[in-house]
């Protein structure tokens, strides 16, 4: 079953309307950005951010809110998408390189999202401070993105997986938007609380499938952190990389992969109490996704210490 299948998504006439939507929002705020805002716009494609693209119109369907409205918090999710993307990119550029040129699109796209969020809650409080909010702890994770590694797995736990949630936060706006809304307040809670679980396990996800590219770059990568857990005498003594595929190999990632599970599994939970169909297809999707996932790279860790020992047989 493709994604499309497996959740609720936009055909492609949709998908165009709303980004349209999107740049004709840009060029009324910042019109010396639409042609390098709409090639950013088309780069930030609905099969790579589902949820930012989905969430408003499945919340809103599910709580009948008009058409209207939901295409609006899609629009301002979508501007709002390529300002994280552009400001997480500049946060990431290594210390050596000093290129602040995304900046100006980034505010320009942020600028183009406030607006339309004004239109929708200008006369709602506490969206704003929600909005505050989740622009916080995004701005805290990314503060925080470059602090010391810790030790040990264990004790990278304590913050690290708040921050995880942290970093995604901005998608939580127009979702508590969409509740303010659908006088739905009372829900919010749970609702951020289902999203956080969310944001944690795909976190984690992308760092077990980033690991070589991470160690490699000399960036930060849990999954790798997580290796160096339980190493035995052997182990201690091989390249890190080295003792990933190991314990990939020998199944002694399996503490990891049920983490990542665990979390699919309580955002699911927290999904069911919120009635919403779609939200609810996606995060089964995304669990399921995630297991095949990690079996694939279980399976190409014993391909790659095959190879490796069939090239020390030979002569």
């Amino acid at each position: 079953m493709s994604q499309s299948e497996a959740f609720p998504t936009f055909d492609a006439a949709c998908c165009q309307e709303l980004r349209a939507a999107a740049e004709r929002q840009l060029q009324a705020q910042a019109p010396q950005f639409a042609v390098q805002g709409r090639l950013l716009l088309h780069a930030l494609s609905p099969d790579q951010w589902p949820a930012e693209w989905h969430l408003p119109w499945w919340l809103g369907q599910s709580l009948r809110l008009d058409e209207e409205r939901w295409q609006a918090l899609t629009v301002a999710n979508l501007l709002g998408l390529a300002h994280i993307f552009l400001a997480d990119r500049l946060n990431e550029r290594p210390a050596t390189v000093d290129d602040d040129s995304d900046l100006p699109l980034a505010e320009a796209f942020h600028q183009a999202a406030l607006a339309l969020l004004h239109d929708l809650f200008d006369d709602h409080p506490r969206f704003w401070q929600h909005y505050a909010q989740s622009m916080a702890q995004w701005r805290q994770a990314q503060r925080h993105a470059d602090d010391p590694v810790p030790l040990t797995f264990d004790e990278w736990q304590q913050d690290g997986l708040r921050l995880c949630a942290w970093r995604g936060a901005p998608l939580k706006i127009t979702a508590v938007g969409t509740l303010l809304l659908a006088h739905q307040d009372a829900t919010i809670p749970r609702l951020s609380q289902t999203l956080d679980q969310m944001l944690i396990a795909q976190v984690l996800l992308d760092h077990l499938d980033d690991w070589r590219d991470d160690l490699a770059a000399g960036r930060f990568n849990a999954f790798a952190l997580y290796a160096q857990r339980h190493p035995s005498r052997l182990a201690a003594q091989m390249p890190l990389a080295s003792r990933v595929l190991a314990m990939l190999m020998t199944g002694q990632s399996r503490g990891y992969t049920a983490l990542v599970d665990a979390h699919y599994a309580q955002a699911l939970r927290g999904s069911e109490g919120l009635n919403c169909v779609g939200l609810q297809r996606f995060l089964a999707a995304q669990r399921l996704d995630a297991v095949q996932r990690c079996g694939q790279l279980v399976d190409a860790a014993a391909r790659h210490f095959q190879r490796a020992i069939r090239a020390s047989l030979q002569p």
